[in-house]
């Protein structure tokens, strides 16, 4: 009878160890199906009171990505993507004289982590090009510098140059270089087998902050610039370095439109591999097969 008790839990306990192992195993294989891994490589560039054309490739700077995407279902994929891509703008490449007059320039590293939501528009077993879309919610960090006449380097929010969080004057406060912004796109993807496809993506982002190039709203005035940091007025207005040159403007004078945020976009072609290559039994079979 002992035996017999003996054999059944045996059996019993084997039959949930193997269903388990199964069950691990289809989940396993079921993750590796759905998930997917991403490079890319293309432009990026800004819109704001550095830049007057509203989309350009001019001035444009270099992006990378790496994402990792999960299959919600067979159209609807959520992504997580880190991106680093260089900005900048100069009012030298700007066509209004005004504008090149006031000479200023600006370059930021940007570095954005976004969850997005993507949805195929048709179905990528029927087609082999196949249309989506994507929105979802980023945190970037961009902070503007540039190099004064002497070809030194400087980081610009920490210079007030609007007088915005100067000690003497507590009107503004300064303003952060991490940000929020939403980012939206379009893309069109190619299956090139079971495991790799390949795309290209616009992608465009609302921000909240005008500061991404540092101008925004009006000149302080001088001498409360010049008291704090003489190369804070140096840096707020660069009129006097280029030909028949101005003088520094009065207060109040408007810099920048602060009623406009500034924005930046990507335009990136993506190498994607599905993870169902990473499946043991898969490799597997294909081995017994040869």
């Amino acid at each position: 009878m002992q035996y017999k008790q003996s054999t059944y839990t045996i059996l019993i306990v084997s039959f949930f160890v193997f269903a388990t192992q199964v069950n691990a195993q289809t989940n396993t294989e079921k993750i590796l199906q759905n998930t997917s891994i991403s490079l890319g490589v293309g432009f990026a560039n800004y819109g704001g009171d550095l830049q007057q054309k509203r989309y350009t490739l001019k001035q444009a700077g270099l992006a990378r990505t790496i994402g990792i995407g999960y299959n919600l279902t067979n159209r609807l994929q959520l992504r997580g993507d880190y991106t680093f891509a260089k900005i900048g703008a100069d009012d030298k490449q700007n066509a209004s004289a005004v504008l090149q007059q006031r000479n200023l320039n600006f370059k930021a590293n940007l570095f954005e982590t976004a969850l997005t939501f993507r949805y195929d528009l048709i179905d990528e077993d029927r087609y082999g090009l196949v249309p989506y879309v994507y929105a979802g919610v980023a945190y970037f960090k961009a902070s503007p510098y540039t190099f004064a006449a002497d070809g030194t380097k400087y980081f610009l929010a920490g210079l007030h140059t609007e007088g915005q969080g100067l000690p003497n004057d507590a009107s503004e406060p300064a303003y952060n270089i991490k940000h929020i912004s939403i980012p939206f796109g379009f893309g069109l993807r190619m299956k090139l087998n079971d495991v790799f496809a390949v795309s290209f993506e616009l992608g465009f982002r609302k921000t909240f902050t005008d500061y991404i190039d540092d101008v925004s709203g009006t000149y302080a005035d001088y001498n409360l610039l010049n008291n704090y940091n003489p190369l804070s007025a140096q840096l707020a207005f660069r009129g006097g370095e280029v030909k028949d040159g101005t003088s520094y403007p009065v207060a109040g004078t408007q810099r920048g439109n602060a009623a406009n945020k500034d924005y930046y976009y990507f335009g990136l072609i993506k190498l994607q591999a599905n993870l169902s290559f990473l499946n043991k039994n898969r490799l597997a079979c294909a081995k017994r097969v040869l």
